[in-house]
């Protein structure tokens, strides 16, 4: 966090193609200094985005659950 309250992240974000019907799954993760966090991994896109929102202290009502 910087002195004036923003956040930055240095994200990865790691994209699965899916086969046939399901869903593209992703993995997200954030570095800290010199390793890397994951914050979830082979999600579903709103898991992922909340994975985010939870990282930035945000809460919402969505499942942090890997599968839907």
């Amino acid at each position: 966090m910087t002195t004036n309250g923003n956040t930055e992240f240095d994200l990865h974000v790691f994209k699965r193609r899916a086969s046939g019907q399901q869903a593209d799954r992703y993995t997200i993760g954030i570095w800290e200094r010199t390793y890397q966090r994951a914050i979830c991994h082979d999600a579903c896109i709103d898991v992922a985005l909340a994975a985010i929102r939870n990282e930035n202290g945000e809460s919402r009502p969505y499942s942090t659950r890997a599968t839907p």
